[in-house]
């Protein structure tokens, strides 16, 4: 499990809030602000004296332990509220917050901090694979990735057979019989890296604790051992042969709708359907003893 997503680091800043590099050391993680950063941009003395109502109006309906209104210290104000956008910048859903946690960074009075703040969320731009298909080809680039989320791409495109480098696009090629593999080994990228492809578009969460999974896919399995078989339509007909069978035409697995692979399940056994063991199609029905 990576620094980033293990579970002592998830309500520490690993990047820095103004230019989102990750933060290297202990002082910088406890303020979200790399120390380049904060020589540069006035993180070290305000530029103007703390206006306390536009503290209280930014922090409207926000909890903030170190605000204590006007007998707030300044600088660890400052520094509560820095921190919280270098926990949540990544968060569209925290976009509005962030912008009055930054309003609120410019009434204690250190403007200049504010403002890169602001200029530094708005240049920000969120981590992307995008995969797309050409003929018997996956096609797979990637934009504005961290180094740790780029290491875990290239380790899973070159875990791949068959896999060629197009220096033209900056594109890998993978074989598209080799999709499911792939899919499989994205699992390992950290959490927040969105994922587009011609399905649609899928945010990774990290990779999962492996006791956790395996747990997880025999409750999967308990579940799916248990359910009822569902019953046949007239178009739905199975021709049986002893103990065998062979599905009517348009049968599909009732769990996967036919794709062979659980999306959710990415991370355990490449996503395979635990119950239709990644055909497509339903289950046999046994003949009675």
């Amino acid at each position: 499990m990576s620094y980033e997503n293990a579970t002592s680091t998830l309500l520490l800043a690993t990047h820095c809030a103004v230019c989102h590099r990750a933060l290297r050391d202990a002082e910088s993680v406890e303020r979200g602000v790399g120390p380049d950063c904060a020589q540069n941009y006035g993180y070290d003395a305000a530029q103007t004296a703390p206006r306390w109502l536009l503290v209280d109006l930014a922090l409207d309906g926000i909890t903030v332990e170190a605000y204590k209104g006007v007998s707030s210290d300044p600088k660890t104000l400052a520094n509560a509220l820095v921190h919280r956008v270098a926990l949540q910048f990544r968060d569209e859903a925290k976009t509005e917050e962030n912008g009055r946690l930054i309003a609120a960074i410019r009434a204690t009075g250190f403007t200049t901090l504010a403002d890169k703040l602001a200029e530094g969320i708005k240049e920000w731009k969120r981590p992307e694979i995008q995969v797309a298909l050409e003929g018997d080809k996956l096609v797979v680039t990637s934009s504005a990735l961290s180094d740790v989320a780029f290491a875990a791409l290239l380790a899973a495109v070159r875990a791949v057979p068959g896999r060629k480098w197009d220096a033209g696009r900056k594109a890998s090629l993978l074989p598209v019989v080799e999709k499911r593999r792939f899919w499989g080994l994205l699992q390992s990228l950290p959490a927040g890296v969105l994922i587009k492809s011609t399905k649609g578009e899928y945010t990774t969460q990290g990779p999962k604790d492996p006791a956790v999974a395996a747990a997880e896919a025999q409750a999967e399995r308990d579940a799916i051992a248990s359910e009822p078989e569902a019953p046949k339509s007239e178009e739905q007909v199975a021709h049986r042969h002893g103990n065998s069978w062979a599905p009517g035409h348009g049968e599909k697995c009732g769990r996967c709708g036919g794709s062979g692979v659980l999306r959710e399940f990415m991370h355990i056994e490449s996503g395979r359907c635990f119950r239709c063991e990644g055909t497509g199609l339903p289950r046999p029905h046994r003949k009675a003893a």
